[in-house]
C-alpha cells in the first residue's frame, strides 16, 4: 500500500511538471509588443533621448523618456537593464551622482546634469540592447558619423565664435541669428575629434555602401574640426586617427612618436605665433596652449582631497567664483576643464572612481575584441574613438554633464556590447574544451 501511494505522488508531481501554465493572454500580449517595440524602435528613443543634450526646452521631453524606456524593458523582458560586466560599476556611479544632487545648490543646473547622465546611461544600455551582437554594431557606428557629419554643418549655426584663435573664422559662425542653443567650440571640436575613427571603421567595413558613407562622412568633419580651432581637439582628433592607422597597420606604429613630439614641439614653441605677412585671416597673437588649465587643475585637484564626498553637481561655477575669484578668470570658472576631475569635484572619489572603472571597462573590451579579431575594423573604431575621447576630455570637460555626453555614453555603449560578446565567446570556447576532454 506504502508503495503504491508513493508511485501516485510522483505521478502527480510529474504531471504537475509538464503541465503547461495557464497564460494571460493580454498580459502576454502586451509583453510581446512592448519587447517588438523595445528591440525594433530603439533608434527612435535614443532619438528622443537626445532631446537632453540639445535645445533646453526639449529637455522635458527627453525626461520623460527616462522612466519609460527602463519601464518598458522591465514589463518586456524583466528586468530595467541588460546583463553586462559594468552593471555594478553604473549602480556605484547613479549611488554618488544621486548622493551630490543631495549637495548640489543650484536647482536648474542640476536638472540638466542629472538628465543628460541619466540620459546617457539609458543611451547606453539601449545601444548594448540593440546591438545584441556586433554585426549590429555597424548600424550604431554609421548613425553615430551621421550625427557627426550633422554636427559640421550645423556648427556654424549653434558655435560661438572664438576671435582669439590662430586664424579669424568668426564670420563663419554666427549663432546669434537663430534661435539655437549656444555650444562652445572645443565642445563641438572635441565630438567631432571622437567620432572621427567611427567614420574610419565605416570605410573599412563590410558593406559597399557603408564604405561610401565612410569615406563621404570624413570630409565635413575634417573641415569643420579645423575651422574651429580647438587645439586639444586637433591633437585628440591626431591621435585616434593614428592610432586607429597603427592597429590597422602595425607597419605605421612609428607615426604614434612622431605624432607625439610634435604635439610637445607645439606645446613649447607654439604659444606666440606672429605673421610674417598681412594676412587678414591670421591673427597675430595666440594664446597661450594650455591657457591657464593648469591653474584650474590644481585648484580642482586640491578641492577634490579636501572633500573626497564631491560639492554637487553643477557646483564648479559658483563654487569657484566663491572661493577662487582672485586666481582664475572668468573663462576658467566654468568648469574644471578636466572630465575625470569635473566628475571627483561633483560627485566625489566614489563617482571618480566608478566613473574611471566604466571608462576602464570600455577601453579593455574594445582592445580584447581588437586582439580577438572580433569584427577587428570597428573594434579599432571603438577603440581609437575612446581614445581620442579620452585625450580631448583630459584638456575639456566638454563629455560630463553637457551635449557633448551624448556620444562618449554611445561609446560606451558600443563597448558593453563586444565585452559581451567575448564573455559568450569566452564560455563558449571553454564548453567545447570541456567536451573535448
Amino acid at each position: 500500500m506504502e508503495s503504491f501511494f508513493a508511485s501516485l505522488q510522483v505521478n502527480v508531481s510529474a504531471r504537475r511538471e509538464t503541465q503547461t501554465p495557464r497564460a494571460n493572454p493580454p498580459r502576454a500580449a502586451l509583453q510581446n509588443g512592448a519587447c517588438f517595440l523595445y528591440r525594433n524602435v530603439a533608434f527612435l528613443l535614443v532619438c528622443a533621448l537626445a532631446c537632453l543634450f540639445f535645445y533646453s526646452p526639449l529637455l522635458l521631453i527627453g525626461l520623460l523618456f527616462i522612466p519609460v524606456i527602463f519601464f518598458a524593458r522591465w514589463f518586456a523582458l524583466g528586468s530595467p537593464f541588460p546583463h553586462t560586466r559594468a552593471n555594478v560599476i553604473v549602480l556605484v556611479f547613479l549611488s554618488a551622482v544621486l548622493w551630490s544632487i543631495l549637495r548640489a545648490a543650484d536647482v536648474h543646473g542640476t536638472v540638466l546634469t542629472t538628465a543628460r547622465l541619466l540620459g546617457g546611461v539609458a543611451v547606453m544600455f539601449v545601444i548594448a540592447d540593440y546591438a545584441d551582437h556586433p554585426g549590429r554594431l555597424w548600424n550604431v557606428a554609421a548613425l553615430l558619423a551621421a550625427s557627426g557629419v550633422a554636427i559640421a554643418f550645423g556648427a556654424p549655426f549653434v558655435t560661438e565664435p572664438s576671435p582669439d584663435k590662430m586664424f579669424n573664422f568668426t564670420f563663419l559662425f554666427q549663432p546669434e541669428r537663430f534661435p539655437f542653443e549656444e555650444s562652445n567650440p572645443n565642445m563641438v571640436a572635441g565630438t567631432l575629434a571622437a567620432l572621427l575613427p567611427l567614420a574610419m571603421a565605416l570605410v573599412l567595413g563590410e558593406e559597399k555602401r557603408l564604405r561610401v558613407f565612410g569615406a563621404v562622412a570624413l570630409a565635413p568633419m575634417l573641415l569643420m574640426l579645423f575651422l574651429l580651432q580647438a587645439r586639444g581637439a586637433w591633437f585628440a582628433a591626431l591621435g585616434g586617427i593614428l592610432l586607429f592607422l597603427s592597429l590597422y597597420k602595425r607597419i605605421l606604429i612609428g607615426l604614434l612618436p612622431l605624432a607625439i613630439l610634435a604635439i610637445v614641439l607645439f606645446s613649447a614653441f607654439g604659444e606666440e605665433i606672429r605673421a610674417l605677412s598681412p594676412i587678414p585671416l591670421l591673427n597675430v597673437q595666440v594664446a597661450p596652449s594650455l591657457e591657464g588649465r593648469r591653474v584650474v587643475w590644481d585648484f580642482a585637484a586640491r578641492e577634490i582631497v579636501r572633500e573626497p564626498f564631491g560639492h554637487g553637481l553643477d557646483s564648479f561655477k559658483s563654487f569657484a567664483d566663491n572661493r577662487a575669484s582672485d586666481i582664475l578668470s572668468e573663462p576658467q570658472r566654468q568648469n574644471a576643464h578636466n572630465l575625470f576631475l569635473q566628475a571627483g569635484f561633483e560627485t566625489g572619489l566614489v563617482g571618480l572612481g566608478a566613473f574611471a572603472a566604466l571608462f576602464a571597462y570600455a577601453l579593455y573590451a574594445s582592445w580584447h575584441a581588437v586582439v580577438r579579431d572580433v569584427k577587428r575594423y570597428l573594434a579599432i573604431g571603438v577603440f581609437a574613438a575612446l581614445c581620442a575621447a579620452f585625450a580631448s576630455d583630459v584638456l575639456e570637460a566638454n563629455m560630463w554633464g553637457n551635449k557633448a555626453a551624448f556620444w562618449l555614453w554611445a561609446l560606451f555603449g558600443m563597448a558593453m556590447v563586444f565585452g559581451r560578446y567575448g564573455a559568450r565567446r569566452r564560455r563558449t570556447l571553454r564548453g567545447k574544451s570541456l567536451e573535448s576532454s
